[in-house]
This record gives C-alpha cells, structure tokens and sequence, in this order.
C-alpha cells in the first residue's frame, strides 16, 4: 500500500531500485521504490516561479527552495531530496555520468524539476478541483510527488520526478 510521507518521515535506506525495463536499445528505467511501494512525499508550500514549461515534448515545473534559511520544513525537504539523490547516485556505475535533479543559476535559489503531466489533480485551498489554467508562474504549491525511477542511456543517468497533484494557495 503506498502512503504519503512527509520529508522528516523518510528513511534513505529504504529505498531500493526494482529490475531494469528497456525502453529503447539506448534508454533503461529502474523503478525507485521505497519498502517495495511508491515513495510519495508531500512537499511544504512551496514557490513556482516559472509555471509549466516545455521541452521536447515534455511539460516540467521547477519549485524553488526559496526561504530555505528561515524555514526549517523547506530544509528538510531539500535535504531528503538531496539525499535521495545521493543514494540513487551510489547505485549508478562510477562510468556514468549523473545528472542532478537541481537546477541552479546565480538569479535564481535552487530548483528542483519535476516532470509535469495534464492528467494530474489540482486543488484550490478549499480542495475544489480546479483547471490547469491556474497553474502559472509566481504561485505558492504544495504538491504530492514521486521518485519514478532512474534512467540510463548508459552514460547519463538521472532521476525522474512526477508530480501526482497540485493543491494551489492563493498569494499570501
């Protein structure tokens, strides 16, 4: 059965990678699973500075860490993503260049992108289910998302991040 876990809840030992899926001759997935179910993790409210983006066919949302320094639930979640990162990173071959899931630049506090799909839920604060529309830039989120799994293609290899639902706060 999969729960929701909040940041501080998370044991990093408990996360394993399942049997390899070929996608392709050139891409594999390694399901990331935690005590053999989905590791859903609710995120504190955080901020969407840039709203949805495309590339490649792809839609992505990058939330911002920013307050992390006068917030000490943004820091722990930072802190479990990062560690999830580093135990992911220690599974993959040393030959292998990882890809963070950070996004930083010197304008911008660090980001992490999350891979965006049109199917999921969005709630409004009074849980109403509300349009995509109303998923922009500069808005305040707090979202329930997944470590997939890890890909390959034999030289990069990276974390993929979903969103499973959006619960948008008005502007504070």
């Amino acid at each position: 059965m999969n729960t929701i876990f909040k940041p501080n809840e998370v044991d990093i030992k408990n996360i394993t990678l399942k049997n390899k899926i070929n996608i392709s001759n050139n891409f594999t997935n390694y399901p990331i699973k935690y005590k053999n179910n989905n590791l859903i993790i609710q995120t504190p409210i955080v901020y969407l500075p840039f709203g949805i983006n495309k590339y490649d066919n792809k839609s992505y949302i990058d939330i911002s860490f920013i307050n992390i320094k006068n917030d000490n639930i943004m820091r722990e979640f930072k802190e479990l993503i990062v560690n999830i990162n580093n135990c992911i990173k220690k599974k993959v071959s040393k030959k292998i260049k990882f890809v963070s899931s950070f996004k930083s630049t010197e304008y911008y506090p660090d980001r992490l992108r999350l891979s965006f799909y049109e199917d999921i839920l969005v709630f409004n604060e009074a849980k109403s289910l509300i349009t995509l529309e109303y998923v922009k830039s500069k808005i305040y989120s707090k979202l329930l998302i997944i470590p997939q799994f890890l890909w390959t293609n034999n030289e990069v290899a990276g974390i993929v991040w979903n969103i499973l639902q959006m619960k948008i706060y008005s502007k504070p």
